[in-house]
């Protein structure tokens, strides 16, 4: 271990890791402005409601309606009661996860096609559509993937190693167990882990090979074992654990049924955004099946990976900003296959040495087949930094936009700070409004969600009585996807029976119990 340390190159290989881990904090800090910004997306005051509810002692699934798995709201709610009970706090953990996730995709495209793609693939991802926006947002995306991808690279190095291998596969499936408990859509990566513990990557016959096969039998049987462990834990933990809570909303009652991949992909522009992602995506998956079985070994993931995407989210509804990550890394590994072909082109194909004769007789004696796949390498390489160049100024722009657009809720966090001494509980269609005031919505209907709206009114009814049972003394309609809630004639009529406006536009609307808004009144004309 010491002579490992004496040796500069070690060293250096230390300090070029720290940095690689610390660069996309750094891009992190510089185009996306998480501190300044006082909401992404309304998931964000969802997440932290659940969390603040669960500190408080209400139970989750029982009180507290969940459609998701309990592991990110326990981990949420322990990370903000240690550090600091805001959306600032909550912001830093989804950071560290989208680290991790760099981290992960980064060594497994080292793995594959050595560092320089990895840091082309870290910096495509990163730069991808919502990608940055995610990293900072209070929501699930981001960890459970990190969790995911962290599992997948726990089973290419386990399977590649001849030490500590059982380590590895009980380790990734762990991993993997534990993301499912984050969110369930990344069960799409347990048959595409199946397939590769199978095959170890390989495309050949040997795979039918009894000796092979029993062996990757025990290793499957060992990563199952991580896997179905990490579940049976969360579930014994979690012991008002509600499947049908979990389940059935994301079954019933469909909605928003044009919400879908086609439509994610265009009204958000994201095939013009990440153009160079695709069109390298499509050359890499083109260039691999022409290089034959070594090259579909570094791709056969990613291949395996969107299929299964399109398979589970094809009539899936509705589709929303945040699923694109699932695609976006999938797509980003065949990418770097492809920038790692053209770097490799050029490193075989032209020497310093060359480019000193470099002239027209010298070009005569090189074969066209080898022009040919230079000039594409060329252009593939001169494409990737490009397209870098204007995504840095592209961020640089929107990030300033984004606190403009956090600004225009001031007004109204104002307006509710003015009742906030009299207020024990706030109603909202937009939590995020009570997290920046410190107050709390009724546990029973603190998570809105169009999967609660349906056709049936369940939650409309469930806020009736919640309305009745609790007094919030401020109620704040603001979301448009809400509208059931304020076109609900119950509703509206005990709202309006016991309660004063203070803002009614087209855009918001505040309420304030009469008596309380009567004596604030009294105290600000005073």
């Amino acid at each position: 271990m010491k002579t490992q340390l004496k040796n500069p190159r070690n060293w250096i290989n230390i300090g070029l890791e720290i940095s690689l881990i610390l660069l996309p904090l750094i891009f992190i800090y510089l185009f996306e402005p998480f501190q300044k910004t006082l909401v992404y997306d309304t998931d964000e005051g969802l997440q932290l409601m659940r969390a603040f509810l669960l500190q408080k002692g209400y139970p989750l699934y029982q009180s507290i309606w969940s459609d998701q798995p309990p592991l990110y709201t326990w981990l949420l709610s322990f990370w903000t009661e240690i550090f600091e009970k805001s959306l600032y706090s909550g912001r830093v953990l989804t950071i560290l996860f989208s680290l991790l996730l760099l981290w992960s995709f980064r060594h497994i495209i080292s793995f594959y096609f050595g560092r320089l793609t990895s840091i082309f693939a870290m910096i495509t991802l990163l730069f991808s559509k919502f990608y940055l926006q995610l990293s900072v947002s209070v929501m699930l995306a981001i960890p459970s993937l990190s969790l995911s991808v962290c599992s997948l690279y726990f089973l290419i190095i386990g399977l590649s190693r001849n030490q500590n291998k059982i380590l590895f596969l009980i380790m990734s499936g762990i991993l993997l167990g534990l993301a499912t408990q984050f969110k369930f859509w990344v069960i799409i990566l347990l048959p595409v882990s199946i397939l590769y513990l199978i095959t170890n990557g390989e495309l050949s016959l040997k795979i039918f090979n009894f000796t092979q096969f029993s062996k990757k039998l025990l290793f499957m049987s060992v990563w199952l074992l991580g896997l179905i462990g990490s579940i049976t834990l969360i579930i014994a933990l979690a012991q008002s654990f509600s499947f049908q809570q979990l389940l059935n909303p994301h079954f019933d009652d469909p909605v928003y049924e044009n919400f879908d991949i086609a439509r994610m992909l265009k009204v958000n522009g994201i095939i013009q955004f990440d153009k160079l992602i695709f069109l390298f995506s499509f050359l890499g998956l083109f260039l691999g099946l022409l290089s034959g079985k070594k090259a579909m070994t570094k791709i056969l993931i990613p291949i395996l990976w969107l299929t299964f995407d399109l398979i589970a989210f094809w009539n899936h509804r509705p589709i929303w900003n945040h699923y694109y990550p699932i695609f976006s890394i999938p797509l980003t590994w065949l990418a770097s296959y492809c920038f790692w072909w053209g770097w490799s082109t050029l490193k075989k194909n032209i020497k310093f040495s060359d480019l000193k004769r470099l002239n027209s007789s010298y070009l005569l004696t090189i074969p066209k087949t080898t022009i040919l796949r230079c000039t594409i390498a060329l252009a593939i390489i001169s494409l990737s930094l490009y397209s870098f160049r204007g995504k840095f100024n592209y961020f640089s722009i929107i990030s300033s936009r984004q606190i403009n657009k956090s600004q225009q809720l001031e007004e109204l966090i104002s307006a509710i700070s003015i009742y906030k001494k009299e207020t024990n509980w706030i109603y909202t269609d937009n939590p995020i409004l009570a997290v920046h005031t410190n107050l709390l919505v009724p546990p029973e209907v603190a998570v809105v969600s169009i999967k609660r709206m349906g056709k049936k009114g369940k939650y409309e009814q469930k806020l009736l009585e919640a309305l009745k049972f609790y007094q919030p003394e401020q109620i704040v309609f603001m979301i448009p996807f809400y509208w059931q809630i304020r076109s609900n004639n119950d509703i509206m009529g005990y709202i309006n029976k016991h309660y004063e406006v203070v803002t009614k536009n087209s855009k918001v609307e505040h309420y304030v119990l009469k008596s309380i808004h009567k004596r604030t009144s009294t105290k600000i004309s005073n």
